[in-house]
This record gives C-alpha cells, sequence and structure tokens, in this order.
C-alpha cells in the first residue's frame, strides 16, 4: 500500500460512510512473517489514521520507510493506549502467531476466509486459554466482501481458492461504527461460511462474548435459524463436545443415509491444501444412490457411481467434503474407504448416530462415519443444556453449527468461571 494509496483508501472510507445504513471501518493487513506474528489485519474506529506497515518491499518511494513495525511487537508499542484500534489474527499464506496475543489489541480471531476453514486455529486458541471471539471473512484479493465464491488457478489474475468467503454476525445497539465497535470488543458475533444463518448463545441469561462467575452448573440456552436442513449443532466446553441434539436422526430405514465426510488442512502454511479424490467398495448389498456432500466447485463430485463402487473428486482447505450414501446391505457388509491420505475399513452395521472418526494425519485431518437423515434435520431449534460436568476455573462454551449443504458456524464463546 502506497502513501497515495493508503490517502485513497481514508478517502472512500469517508465517502461511503452512512451511520445506521452503511458503516464502513478504515483498515488494512499487517503482512509480517509467522515467526515475527504473521497477518493480523488491522482496524481503526478513525478515519485519518497512520498506516505501519510490515515493510516496503513491494513498495519504490522508500521515503516513509521509517514508519514500518517489524516485528509485530514494534506495532504494539506503537499502538499502545492508542484506544481506537483493533487487529484479528488472520489465517492466509503466513497464518498468525498467537505467541504474540495481546489483549489490549485483540478481541477476535478469523476462523475462515476464502484460504479456507481453520478450525485448528479457533482451537488452539481455545488451549493456551485466550479470551477471544470468532469472525470469518473474504480476503478473495478481488474486492468482493460478502460475496466472494471459489476460484481457479489461473496464469493472470485471481489465486487459488477453495471456498466462499465467509460473513460475521455482529449483536449491535445500532448499525454505527461506535455500536458495531463495542459489540465486537465484547465479542457479541459469530461467524459463518457465507450463510445468514441465524444463532443466539446465553449461559444463565448472559450473551455470547461475556465473561461471569457463578457458583452453580450453568444453564445454556441455544437457538439457531438455518438456511438449509440443520445436520448437526454441537455445544462444546472448550475443545470437547458436551451436548449434541439429534438434529438429523433419521426416521426409520427408508429415511437412513451414511455420510462419510472428510476435513482437514495438511499444514498450517500456504500450501495446507489436502486432496482427498478416492474411492469406496461395498463387497455386499447394494449402493441404492450416492450424493456429493458439501463440494465447492464443479470439478469437486461424485464422478463414477455402481452397484459396488462410488468415485469422487475432491480437494479440502479446512473446510468439510463427503458422501452422502444409501445401500441396501446387510449389517456385515464391509465398506472400503481408500484415499491418498488415509485408508480404512469400516461394517454398516458399526455405523450409527454418533460419528465413527478416523485420524488421517495433518492438522485436523479426519474422516466421519455416520446416519443422518436423508432430508437433513429442521431448519431451526432451540434446547437449553445445564453442565453438571463443569470444571472449577474458567469454562468457554461455545456453539458449532453444520447444515445439509456443508455450510457453517461458530458461536464466540461464553467464559463461565465456575467456583464450587
Amino acid at each position: 500500500v502506497t502513501r497515495e494509496g493508503w490517502e485513497e483508501v481514508k478517502r472512500a472510507v469517508r465517502r461511503f460512510h452512512q451511520p445506521r445504513r452503511f458503516v464502513t471501518f478504515l483498515g488494512y493487513e499487517w503482512s509480517g512473517l509467522t515467526p515475527e506474528g504473521g497477518d493480523h489485519n488491522i482496524y481503526f474506529i478513525r478515519d485519518d489514521e497512520q498506516i505501519y506497515r510490515s515493510s516496503h518491499w513491494l513498495i519504490e518511494d522508500k521515503s516513509d520507510e521509517d514508519t514500518d513495525r517489524y516485528p509485530i511487537t514494534e506495532l504494539w508499542r506503537t499502538f499502545r493506549g492508542h484506544g481506537g484500534v483493533m487487529a484479528i489474527p488472520h489465517v492466509g499464506g503466513r497464518y498468525a502467531n498467537l505467541d504474540f496475543y495481546d489483549p489490549e489489541f485483540i478481541p477476535l480471531i478469523e476462523v475462515h476466509s476464502c484460504h479456507g476453514t481453520f478450525e485448528w486455529f479457533l482451537e488452539d486458541a481455545l488451549k493456551r486459554g485466550l479470551k477471544v471471539g470468532f469472525v470469518a471473512g473474504s480476503d478473495d484479493h478481488t474486492g468482493r466482501p460478502g460475496l466472494s465464491y471459489p476460484t481457479q488457478k489461473v496464469s493472470r489474475g485471481t489465486d487459488l481458492f477453495d471456498v466462499k468467503g465467509g460473513l460475521t454476525a455482529v449483536y449491535a445497539k445500532e448499525l454505527t461504527r461506535e455500536s458495531l465497535w463495542e459489540a465486537l470488543w465484547k465479542r457479541r458475533c459469530y461467524a459463518t461460511t457465507g450463510e445468514r444463518i441465524i444463532l443466539w448463545v446465553e449461559a444463565d441469561g448472559h450473551p455470547m462474548g461475556e465473561e461471569y462467575e457463578t457458583e452453580k452448573p450453568p444453564e445454556i440456552f441455544v437457538r439457531v435459524y438455518g438456511t438449509s436442513p440443520l445436520m448437526e449443532v454441537e455445544l462444546k466446553r472448550g475443545t470437547e463436545t458436551i451436548f449434541r441434539p439429534p438434529v438429523s436422526k433419521p426416521k426409520g430405514p427408508s429415511d437412513t443415509r451414511i455420510l462419510i465426510e472428510w476435513s482437514g488442512v495438511r499444514s498450517k502454511g500456504r500450501a495446507h491444501r489436502v486432496n482427498w479424490d478416492g474411492e469406496l467398495h461395498l463387497d455386499s448389498g447394494r449402493i441404492l444412490s450416492a450424493e456429493g456432500f458439501a463440494f465447492d466447485k464443479p470439478q469437486e463430485k461424485v464422478w463414477r457411481f455402481t452397484n459396488q463402487i462410488v468415485k469422487w473428486r475432491s480437494a479440502t482447505s479446512g473446510d468439510v467434503d463427503g458422501v452422502l450414501l444409501e445401500l441396501d446391505a446387510p449389517e456385515n457388509a464391509k465398506v472400503t474407504f481408500s484415499t491418498k491420505p488415509v485408508n480404512f475399513e469400516f461394517r454398516v452395521g458399526e455405523v450409527t448416530h454418533n460419528p465413527l472418526v478416523v485420524d488421517a494425519g495433518g492438522v485436523n485431518m479426519k474422516v466421519r462415519v455416520w446416519k443422518v437423515s436423508a432430508r437433513g434435520g429442521p431448519t431451526q431449534t432451540e434446547f437449553k443444556y445445564v453442565d453438571r460436568d463443569v470444571k472449577a476455573g474458567v469454562n468457554p462454551y461455545w456453539v458449532r453449527v453444520m447444515q445439509k449443504d456443508g455450510s457453517m458456524a461458530w458461536s464466540s464463546p461464553i467464559f463461565v468461571r465456575y467456583k464450587p
């Protein structure tokens, strides 16, 4: 970003800002290498701020090189006490390094963008005990926020992005900079893979993002309005699933399908894409139907299907892909799953509504096999759950949603400090 380019950005931010109709924020990406901090999206509440880049590597005019801040600790030093800046760790080419987390600047982390779905990043933050909320964005490099679709690698032009850009939903009092800023800092927000899923979570009346103390087991309330039939809703404590209502449990044999889904990334860096091209074989009985699940591009598909064999093309960047099978097979029929990342077998009778999980290496690479309804579940659900196994100390409660179309949502955690 040149000096002239930054001034143009500031003019555009001022020009298009219309409180209660269309709110803009001034911002840029600080793009340091991962060992020195990694990518962070920097936002300001005011619209006339100085840019502090990670370097002038791609800028010919070096006259303001003294404004560079590297590593990210130097950026934090400059912003200390500023009061109007927010940094959101981002997973892209140079994934953000949470070793440099600073609560003065970081209320949120990004879990999805055109680069992929990065639940490993969310889990890393929770395991470290960081009190952050979850957001999603686009970052498709073509200036299409809110409308960014998977792309193909071409000799000139766009980069290769495997998934659609995400959205962040914010529970703010009004559509103004000040109200949105307050809500984001309070973590009253959630992330989706691009769909306008409605998600509300509270614990003992405290909304997502809040932190509170209690001497009794917390009661969690969850409400979801999907844009497609719900496949799975998980209530989490930290990285553990503590309750999973059977929203997509089959109603009977004719409604039963077996979902085989795969997900994950090869690594945390730029070369994270996983090739899942593969096949499965049924040794007895018949495969009546085989549908692709949550494929993102036209070339991702089931390309062959017979009574005994299904073959597909698929790649994941942390997102979920899979196949949905209708079988007429005995309980002891064996299914053999074959891909480059992992090969395994299972018996039809072993599959229930609780997923079989097979580790596939990499970063969160895994295959899950479970029974689901052919129609999926309802498009909306709500429930209450009292966690009688709550642990002493801080417990982050949050919700993960997956729909029949593969779309997902993640609520920001509620941080419950339990003192029995």
